[in-house]
Parts: C-alpha cells; sequence; structure tokens
C-alpha cells in the first residue's frame, strides 16, 4: 500500500494535466439543426405497417402540388384494372354531358358497323311507303295525350309542347289518326278530329324542320260510344272497290294480282254459293262468289263504291249500316253491267249522339272504253 502522501500528489499530478488540456483545446460543442416549432406525434406509428423490400422508387416520379386527394373517395375493392384497357389520347370528354341515371345499356344491343345516317335523307310525308326517319337531337316532338273522347264530339290534340331548338319555328304539323302515313295537317299545334265509331289505339304526330328532316311522337286515342261499321256487298260478275275521302282502296288490285285493304279496319271477304268463305284473286270467277267490304265508321267519308264490270251481267249492291251490331239503315241497287263498263255511287254515314244516320247516293255510269 502507497503512503498517504504518495497518494496526494498523485491526485494533484492527474488534475493539474487535467486542467492544462482544457486550456489548450478550450471547450467542446455540438451544432443540432432542428425545427424548434416541429411536434413528434408518438402515436403516429402503425405497428402492423410492413415495408416491401420489392417496392422501388420511381426517380421520374413528380408530385404534382395541385393534386387534392378528396376525404370522400371511397376505394372499392371489387374494382379490377384490365392491363387490356387502352386510353385513346384523341378522346375529349365534353364537360356538358349529362349522364342520365335511367338510361339501361342492353347488353344485347349490337351496333351494325356498316349502318350510315344519310343527313341529306328527305322523308315525303305524303308518300305512305317511306321507311320510319331517324329522329334528330335538336327537335323534341311532344304528341300529348292520353286522350278520351267520344263518339260523334270532335276531340282536341295539342302538340304545343314540341320544339325544334335551331331557332326555327315549327311550319306544320301533321297528324297520323291510324299510324298509316295518310296525314292531316294544321299549321297550329292545336287540332280536332272525329271518329264516328268507337276507336282504341295509338295517333302519331310528325314535325318536319325547314329542311325536310323529321321526328314524331305518338299518344294513345280512346273513343267511347257505339261501334259503327259499314258493310258494302256485290252480287255480279264485276269486281267491287271501296275508296274513303283519303283515297285509302279496299278491292282487287288487278296490277299486284290480290286484294288491297287499305281502309283502317277495314276486311275484304268473298263468300261462294254455298256461303262459304273463298279465297279471292285475279284468277277467281267472280260471278260464282258474293264480295263483301266491311269497315268500322272511323270517318263519315264520303266513301266511293265502283263496280267494273268483267262480263255483261245483271247485279245487285246493297250498303249496310251497323250500330252494335244491329241494322240502323240499308240502301239496295239492282241493275245491268257491262263488259268494261263502270258504275259508281258514294255513301256518307255520321254518328252523333250514339244515333247512327247514313246517306246513299244515285248511280252513275261510265261506259266502257
Amino acid at each position: 500500500m502507497l503512503p498517504a502522501k504518495s497518494i496526494g500528489l498523485l491526485l494533484f499530478t492527474v488534475g493539474l494535466f487535467m486542467a492544462v488540456c482544457f486550456l489548450w483545446a478550450g471547450p467542446v460543442t455540438a451544432e443540432v439543426n432542428a425545427d424548434p416549432n416541429a411536434v413528434v406525434d408518438c402515436n403516429d406509428v402503425d405497428p402492423n405497417d410492413v415495408i416491401d423490400p420489392n417496392d422501388v422508387i420511381d426517380p421520374n416520379d413528380v408530385i404534382d402540388p395541385n393534386d387534392v386527394i378528396d376525404p370522400n373517395d371511397v376505394i372499392d375493392p371489387n374494382d379490377v384494372i384490365d392491363p387490356n384497357d387502352v386510353i385513346d389520347p384523341n378522346d375529349v370528354i365534353d364537360p356538358n354531358d349529362v349522364i342520365d341515371p335511367n338510361d339501361v345499356i342492353d347488353p344485347n344491343d349490337v351496333i351494325d358497323p356498316n349502318d350510315v345516317v344519310d343527313p341529306n335523307d328527305v322523308v315525303d310525308p305524303n308518300d305512305p311507303n317511306e321507311v320510319e326517319p331517324p329522329s334528330l337531337p335538336y327537335m323534341y316532338i311532344d304528341a300529348g295525350g292520353p286522350y278520351l273522347g267520344t263518339v260523334g264530339v270532335p276531340l282536341e290534340v295539342d302538340g304545343g309542347n314540341s320544339l325544334i331548338y335551331d331557332g326555327n319555328d315549327i311550319d306544320v304539323y301533321y297528324w297520323d289518326w291510324y299510324m298509316d302515313k295518310i296525314f292531316e295537317y294544321s299549321n297550329l299545334p292545336k287540332y280536332r278530329h272525329t271518329w264516328h265509331s268507337a276507336y282504341s289505339g295509338p295517333i302519331r304526330l310528325y314535325v318536319f324542320d325547314k329542311h325536310g328532316h323529321v321526328d314524331w311522337d305518338d299518344a294513345y286515342v280512346t273513343i267511347e260510344g257505339p261501334e259503327t261499321v259499314l258493310l258494302v256487298e256485290l252480287e255480279g260478275n264485276a269486281d267491287l272497290h271501296v275508296y274513303d275521302a283519303r283515297q285509302r282502296h279496299t278491292g282487287m288490285n288487278d296490277q299486284a294480282g290480290s286484294v288491297d285493304v287499305q281502309i283502317p279496319g277495314a276486311e275484304f271477304v268473298a263468300v261462294d254459293a254455298e256461303g262459304n268463305e273463298t279465297p279471292f284473286s285475279s284468277e277467281t270467277v267472280v260471278a260464282d262468289v258474293t264480295q263483301s267490304i266491311g269497315f268500322p265508321l272511323y270517318a263519315s267519308g264520303p266513301y266511293r263504291i265502283e263496280l267494273e264490270g268483267i262480263e255483261d251481267s245483271s247485279f245487285t249492291l246493297t250498303v249496310y249500316a251497323f250500330q252494335d251490331g244491329v241494322s240502323a239503315a240499308l240502301r239496295r241497287y239492282r241493275g245491268e253491267i257491262f263488259a268494261g263498263e263502270t258504275i259508281k255511287t258514294s255513301v256518307t254515314a255520321t254518328c252523333f249522339d250514339e244515333e247512327l244516320k247514313m246517306s246513299a247516293g244515285t248511280l252513275s255510269y261510265d261506259p266502257a272504253r
């Protein structure tokens, strides 16, 4: 053991050495660049976070300072990105497009890539053989309805809600009562039409713009009251024809070799001597059958009746008017007809206040040419 004097001398020597080192080196300092306002959230650590060692940071990624995260966005876990989808850089989103939530896509619809709409097509409203034209997006047509009316009382229809968005006015409204492209037209949106027999079915309003383009709308009509029918019968060696006021024809069409049935609701029937219905064509021996043409009295007429003589013979022509299946009027003609001769008469009938009345004219004769 060292003596106490030796220990004291050792401690003095060490203390002196440390003092000299301090004076020579100066004080030791450390500089820390920290934000004095930064606050560390001790709860901002998710113990479940796992770093994927395969994640690679793309040095070309640029953060857009204008991007804003919408706190209401919800990620649908069922959404799947199709790797085959290709974005067309030429596609442009129209900011004015509005999605109609009621639109439903029919998965069975197939678009024919060969279909082309010709913007120069013009529909002739007087041609009953015209096919339905395409509607145009800048036309809105409203036929009104549904309508409820009474036999013999004018029914007012109204297309006044129709519009053409190109700034032009609608000049003419075309009303098609029986969906056969036979029109009544008016320069005003409101129009009146009278049915003389009970009726239920659609009507159609066509509107044409100044360039001949067309759009249309349908409305449903119900006419309540008596069911009235005209029936025309012919016995004789002649063809029977009936024309309504709009020149719709029912009867033999010699060029087609078959029977036209153009009057709304009309029927053509041929009955043999035993009372059996028989087919009728240009080959039928007319003298052996009775021809009958019947039709609802939707319009009052006049109806033109024509007999075209095939061979010289006598004839009997009878016109009946029925109301709810009961004969209300009758007119019968008898005479002689010659080959090539045409005999004509006309019939008008009306039903007002549930009373059917018929007026039949006299016969006129056009000799054979």
